[in-house]
């Protein structure tokens, strides 16, 4: 967590996380384990980084789930 950042009620960080310096996380913000918020970062109410993505690709059998991950 960096020098002078600010967090709301009910923000979580997620193990092995890592917050930059000046950022205000405002209320219920999520950073998920082993995400990097740069400095100067705000995160609005409800903002969640690192969770589930929303890909997905057109088959022959429906729609396929494309993995989400890396940083």
């Amino acid at each position: 967590m960096g020098a002078n950042t600010i967090l709301r009620a009910q923000c979580f960080i997620g193990r092995g996380a890592q917050v930059g310096e000046d950022c205000v996380f405002h209320s219920r913000v999520a950073v998920r384990e082993g995400c990097i918020i740069g400095d100067r970062v705000v995160m609005q109410d409800g903002a969640v980084v690192g969770s589930d993505g929303f890909g997905f690709a057109p088959g022959e059998e429906g729609y396929t789930k494309i993995p989400q991950v890396g940083i």
